[in-house]
């Protein structure tokens, strides 16, 4: 057609292009086989630099309380408490919530008072129960919005009324939740249980909680949420009692008991000290785990490598700025994904692209989410871990 004019030009079917997605058995082997298109076009841009988002996914937090278990070659199944030591116990509110059913048609007074015979029948008067409330918008809103399925209708209810709604149902609502536990830590409290209501979220409130009680007694922290096990093996004191934390099946077997003197002893200061960078930067209720990346591989690197632990201290510096925050952020994500702290994130990023192209298949094209986040989205997520270890 070069040099020719439109006029003289014809159109024939045998100079039409044809994709190698519409054959059958492309090449000279004449082997059927399906080319995925997408691969193709990844193998075509293979010199180029992908600027693909980051995909975050939920973390499994307990992941890392099953790792420090390993470490610690420690296990919780099998922890007892002497029948002598005196206990206080500490309850999270929120736990205490969701482990007993609900019965529709009974009111909520009943309702109340088998919370409360509950907590007396299984650990007693001087019981401390801590509650959350959330009274605007918080850091764990994101979370909070993933567990629940849709938002109940409010519910303008006095104790004598009658149930009618799925306890899900009406604690999905806010406005329900918080009149709800406003009446029931009033009940509690008639009973000479020790109620708290924290500001936002209860984790904190819990453990610093369990820490003025141990100056006196030991100590039983009661919950199921991993954040509560970090907090206490990172804030708890030499100076103080025994402290433990319970976590108990709603099976109703026994659950796990951890001492958590024994486990700071296995670990070590250094590990207990910046446990919650490692908590963090992998993926908790305000940050997301990176793809394919387990929880607990911050911890095994906090542990071996040097350079990941200098890193990890810019996260407890309350003077570090942004730019700092960044590229510490950058270089512990690129130890995490097995680069150096010299590669760049960015560059890290494509040659892990590059490698999986190489040796990718013409049936399968590689899957962005397994490749390392971006620059700038990792700047986003190193801000949040670095509020998130200043909010632990």
């Amino acid at each position: 057609m070069s040099g020719s004019s439109i006029e003289d030009f014809t159109a024939r079917k045998k100079d039409q292009c044809i994709l190698m997605t519409a054959k059958s058995n492309p090449g000279a082997n004449k082997k059927s086989v399906n080319i995925d298109p997408n691969l193709l076009f990844q193998m075509i841009i293979v010199l180029l630099t992908s600027k693909k988002e980051e995909y975050g996914t939920n973390a499994n937090k307990s992941e890392l309380a099953k790792e420090i278990a390993v470490m610690c070659t420690y296990d919780p199944g099998k922890e007892e408490i002497s029948l002598q030591e005196e206990l206080t116990f500490v309850l999270d509110g929120g736990w205490l919530l969701h482990r007993l059913s609900w019965t529709k048609q009974d009111s909520y007074i009943d309702l109340f008072s088998k919370y409360s015979d509950y907590v007396m029948k299984c650990y007693g008067k001087g019981t401390v129960v801590v509650f959350d409330v959330y009274n605007g918008p918080s850091t764990k809103d994101m979370a909070h919005q993933k567990r629940t399925k849709e938002v109940g209708r409010e519910v303008l209810f006095t104790n004598d009324m009658k149930i009618n709604f799925t306890k899900e149902e009406f604690l999905s609502n806010q406005r329900n939740k918080q009149k709800f536990l406003i009446e029931l830590g009033k009940l509690l409290d008639e009973k000479g249980i020790v109620v708290k209501h924290a500001d936002g979220d209860a984790d904190l409130k819990i453990v610093t909680t369990a820490m003025e009680c141990a100056i006196a007694k030991n100590v039983v922290v009661v919950g199921e949420d991993t954040d509560l096990l970090i907090l206490l093996i990172h804030y708890c004191k030499e100076s103080n009692h025994n402290m433990y934390m319970k976590s108990e099946s709603k099976s109703k077997k026994c659950g796990k008991l951890w001492n958590i003197k024994k486990i700071q002893d296995s670990l070590g200061k250094e590990l207990c000290s910046s446990i919650l960078f490692c908590h963090a930067f992998l993926g908790c209720d305000t940050t997301s785990k990176p793809f394919g990346k387990e929880k607990c591989a911050s911890l095994k690197l906090q542990n071996t490598n040097s350079d990941f632990k200098i890193v990890s201290k810019i996260f407890y510096e309350s003077e570090s700025t942004k730019q700092d925050i960044d590229t510490a952020g950058e270089n512990a994500m690129c130890i995490v994904y097995g680069g150096l702290v010299i590669d760049g994130i960015d560059r890290l990023r494509y040659q892990i692209f590059q490698k999986k192209v190489n040796n990718a298949k013409l049936t399968k094209s590689i899957i962005p989410e397994e490749l390392p986040p971006t620059q700038a989205a990792l700047k986003f997520h190193s801000r949040r871990a670095y509020f998130q270890v200043f909010k632990f």
